[in-house]
């Protein structure tokens, strides 16, 4: 029964919130207030807080929401190409994205109680280069590898014979475009909430929905088809990013854009090549072997941009080796 699909979500929900509680028991960690809770200044600048973030976590629901009833407006297929698109597009953001963002907040709040906008800056690019050091081979693999993946885990049944596999690949290459943007969303939001900005984060989820909403009705219209709906969102993020750096200008210097441009163009130039690597190699798979198509390029691919970057960024691959080790 579906019921207990959300069954399941439930209680993975709440055992992921035990997960947390029972360290933070053991060191004593939780909050103990003396008197009365709500005086406690604290707390009242979390509550502040609370409900500008939750509108800011809301925002891509929204655009999922409306997303889905562009898709479902266009007849049997396109709603679920865009779901498994999104999917495949999404795993770099699951595994690493959200990782990256979470680390780099605590790192924040201690420069912004120092007052300190060079400190900011610091962490800041840790974790943009960080960001770009993972996605952007993920973007050039997942584009390269699109058409076998998608062949490899959902060409069967109804799906193939509906044509699902041209239905998801394009949408998956496009929604692969926004990698970035859905990481740094997360990471200058982060920011905001460190220095104390509830509002930008609003301004810029809103701004996002505006964007969402008006390229999502209009460009499922062009010979995007569906594919544009997973335009829309890619923008809505990118919009959304712009509008907190323009407004974060005046707490933070923009000259780490002009720092961050080095590492990024080393990144961009070994992913480049993983991604010409990697399709030279599915060249010379035979046609129908999807599954060797897939595990072949993943390997290269690997092989390839580790070897790229411990020649042209070694500290940055090391730094993340380090990482990957410590989890």
């Amino acid at each position: 029964s579906i019921i207990w699909l959300g069954m399941g979500v439930l209680v993975g929900g709440v055992l992921q919130l035990l997960l947390l509680v029972f360290p933070l028991v053991r060191m004593k960690g939780l909050p103990r207030f003396s008197g009365n809770p709500l005086s406690d200044p604290n707390l009242k600048s979390a509550l502040a807080l609370f409900l500008p973030a939750t509108f800011t976590l809301g925002v891509t629901q929204i655009n999922l929401l409306v997303n889905t009833k562009f898709a479902l407006d266009m007849g049997e297929g396109p709603n679920s190409y865009l779901f498994y698109a999104n999917r495949l597009a999404e795993l770099p953001l699951g595994i690493f994205g959200i990782a990256i963002a979470t680390a780099a907040f605590p790192r924040f709040s201690t420069s912004a109680l120092e007052e300190d906008r060079a400190k900011i800056k610091a962490p800041l690019l840790n974790s943009l280069t960080g960001t770009f050091l993972v996605n952007l081979p993920a973007m050039v693999g997942l584009w390269v590898l699109a058409t076998p993946l998608v062949d490899l885990l959902f060409n069967r049944g109804e799906f193939a014979a509906r044509g699902g596999l041209e239905g998801t690949v394009l949408p998956l290459r496009v929604y692969v475009l926004g990698l970035i943007s859905f990481t740094c969303v997360k990471i200058f939001g982060n920011l905001c909430y460190a220095v104390g900005d509830a509002r930008t984060p609003v301004v810029a989820g809103v701004c996002s929905v505006v964007t969402n909403l008006f390229l999502a009705y209009w460009l499922r219209f062009t010979w995007l088809g569906h594919s544009g709906i997973a335009l829309a969102v890619v923008c809505g993020a990118t919009v959304n990013v712009l509008v907190m750096v323009v407004r974060l200008r005046q707490r933070i210097e923009l000259s780490w854009l002009v720092e961050l441009a080095s590492p990024v163009g080393r990144i961009a130039v070994a992913s480049i090549l993983m991604g010409g690597a990697v399709h030279l190699a599915l060249d010379l798979i035979p046609e129908g072997r999807t599954a060797w198509a897939v595990s072949i390029g993943m390997i290269v691919g690997a092989v390839v941009y580790s070897g790229l970057g411990f020649v042209m960024f070694p500290d940055r691959m090391k730094t993340l080796l380090k990482r990957i080790k410590k989890t």
